[in-house]
């Protein structure tokens, strides 16, 4: 009975955990990702407020010396792009939007709406991140964009850590079911076995053994 109900339930189990795992996965890997472009759209903004005065008044280095810094301390990119799609400033020299993706994401946000990118950023992702925020100027009318850029490496360590986790507590949970099952199987089986043994006993001509009523 245990060679039989043992593999039955491991596979029973074996398929219920992987399923729910594999649900379990891709929202992980999405939800670390909306954290990050949160946290950076809401960097983004804040730096837009500190380097807006120095834009308006068309202090290129001012505003040049700003982003660096800010590159400098958070590891993030930083393209400010004009409403006619030329850069205004960068953190570093020569960086311009890279790919259709952050195209796309620029054009989103001179169109005044926030440019994000699609889908979850999986443990296999070596592709940045990048966000675009619309610039209002202080009249109220469309300056441009500021597109921000950085590494998914956090991001996909923190998928990867979560994964782990997963991981193991799927494998212990098989594992406590594989331990209760045949604890379980042994149970019910002894009074068989010794139902089984009286049995044969009785057959052989020997003295009828007792057996237990539990």
């Amino acid at each position: 009975m245990l060679r039989r109900l043992l593999p039955l339930s491991v596979g029973i189990v074996g398929f219920v955990v992987t399923f729910l795992g594999a649900l379990a996965a891709p929202n992980i890997a999405e939800r670390h990702t909306r954290v990050a472009i949160v946290e950076h759209i809401d960097q983004t903004l804040r730096l837009m407020t500190a380097v807006g005065p120095a834009l308006w008044a068309d202090q290129a280095d001012a505003v040049g010396r700003a982003l660096a810094d800010h590159e400098a301390r958070t590891g993030t990119s930083i393209i400010v792009i004009a409403s006619d799609g030329t850069v205004v400033a960068s953190s570093r020299p020569g960086l311009v939007p890279s790919g259709p993706g952050e195209r796309g994401q620029v054009a989103a946000a001179l169109a005044g709406s926030l440019g994000m990118p699609e889908g979850a950023v999986w443990p296999w992702h070596r592709e940045p991140l990048a966000v675009a925020v619309p610039i209002v100027d202080p009249s109220g009318g469309w300056f441009g964009a500021m597109l921000a850029r950085w590494p998914s490496d956090a991001v996909r360590y923190a998928t990867m850590r979560d994964w782990s986790g997963l991981a193991a507590v799927l494998v212990l949970t098989v594992l406590a079911v594989v331990g209760v099952t045949a604890g379980t199987t042994r149970w019910i089986a002894l009074p068989v076995r010794r139902l089984t043994a009286a049995v044969r006993a009785m057959d052989q001509g020997g003295p009828r053994p007792a057996v237990a009523d539990s």
